[in-house]
């Protein structure tokens, strides 16, 4: 699983080496990424492939070389371009899901704030990377098997491949799409966890203002000195408060003139 996408030629035989890529099912996580190998061994009669997990594309095309037995005259190169080209296909599923899960990002975004969606973000971030990163390699693949003369691929057959070659740079462009629209919702994530930090740093001011000039009042009345004005005064504890309730409003009415509230 770990041999990195690539083509080889021998003496009797293509190598090839092919990455598949489907959503984890047997995670919890909706964006984890499950990888496996295709290995093509392609010769002047013979193709044999070589998989670790059962391939669905290498599977169907049995099945349809097994309904429909004349295929097999168009060449067993044709046969490794019809499973290859079946495999890309199946990531297309892929990038529109992905699309899909990115558009619930942006949605959920603009309903509320959710402080888990960050991490959410940065893990549709890291499928995309993965995509993006095995389709890369099977691009440059695919364009060796569309333009470079080959002993065991006819040049007819060639033609067929560079349709698929179509097909990857669709998907890389896909894959660039969907990184550039993760970075603009991040942007705005970022962008409102700033508002509402301004927002209650805001409110911290207001209340730190209003109660600035009570503390000082209760400060003064609170001297510990035997003379005082209102000291033995029994209304001088509501006049304190009258005063007091007199500023907080004063101020509150100043700064909602001057609109900072």
């Amino acid at each position: 699983p770990g041999t990195r996408v690539k083509f080889e030629e021998y003496d009797r035989y293509v190598f090839v080496v092919m990455a598949v890529i489907r959503f984890d099912e047997g995670t919890p996580e909706p964006f984890d990424i499950a990888t496996s190998n295709t290995y093509f061994f392609l010769g002047k009669n013979f193709l044999v492939t070589v998989h670790a997990v059962p391939s669905k594309s290498c599977l169907a095309i049995r099945e349809r070389l097994m309904r429909n037995p004349e295929l097999m005259a168009r060449g067993v190169e044709m046969t490794m371009h019809n499973i290859i080209d079946q495999s890309v296909d199946a990531y297309f599923p892929l990038v529109e899901e992905l699309n899909v899960m990115v558009d619930g990002l942006e949605e959920r975004l603009f309903e509320q704030f959710d402080e888990k969606l960050i991490h959410e973000i940065f893990k549709a971030k890291r499928a995309s990377f993965s995509m993006r990163r095995h389709v890369g390699p099977l691009r440059e693949v695919l364009n060796i098997l569309t333009n470079r003369p080959c002993g065991y691929i006819r040049p007819e057959t060639q033609l067929y491949y560079r349709d698929i070659y179509d097909h990857t740079i669709r998907i890389v462009e896909s894959m660039d799409t969907v990184r550039d629209l993760l970075a603009g919702v991040l942007e705005t994530y970022l962008s409102q966890t700033s508002n509402r930090l301004n927002t209650v740093m805001k409110q911290l001011s207001v209340v730190a203002t209003i109660a600035l000039p009570l503390i000082v009042i209760a400060g003064i009345f609170g001297m510990n000195f035997s003379q005082m004005p209102f000291t033995h005064n029994p209304y001088g504890f509501y006049g304190a408060l009258v005063v007091m309730a007199i500023t907080s409003g004063v101020i509150m009415w100043w700064l909602k003139k001057n609109r900072w509230v």
